[in-house]
């Protein structure tokens, strides 16, 4: 590949009519099928196991990138559709019981204990982190990630 090449496929690919055909090829039927596709999938794990792609995982560029999209998703409608769902969901019902009951067995044994308040409410503080620790854990774990969408 010539460098000319290379630096025209750049300058049309960071066009607007670049985007744009990219857009609508992702946005169409066969854009939505390959992104469901495993061959899609196998070419993500290549790239990601590669050296190019642990070189980008560490990259100043993906850092820069990954913190502007943080930013425009707090922002955006969809986080506060998603917030509105997950607050009225049974996931979130369950998972509160759950911080209430080990901070309130942690706060009465201690408090029984102790006679002391303060030390009581740290460690039902503690038991409730514990909890969502482990829930934080279960998500990292690979069965639940291949659930989640992948984006690079």
């Amino acid at each position: 590949q010539s460098e000319k090449g290379k630096a025209t496929r750049k300058a049309y690919r960071e066009s607007e009519k670049g985007r744009a055909s990219r857009k609508a090829y992702r946005e169409s039927e066969k854009g939505k099928a390959y992104e469901q596709s495993e061959k899609r999938k196998a070419s993500r794990k290549a790239y990601r196991e590669s050296e190019k792609g642990k070189a980008y995982e560490q990259s100043e560029k993906r850092k820069a990138y990954q913190k502007a999209y943080q930013k425009a998703y707090q922002q955006s409608e969809k986080r506060k559709a998603t917030r509105k769902t997950y607050e009225q969901s049974e996931k979130r019902k369950a998972s509160m019981k759950a911080y209430k009951k080990a901070y309130n067995k942690a706060y009465k044994e201690v408090f029984k204990n102790t006679g002391d308040q303060e030390q009581a409410r740290i460690a039902g503080k503690q038991a409730a982190a514990l909890i969502r620790e482990s829930n934080k854990s279960k998500l990292n774990q690979p069965e639940f990630k291949s659930k989640m969408p992948n984006r690079v």
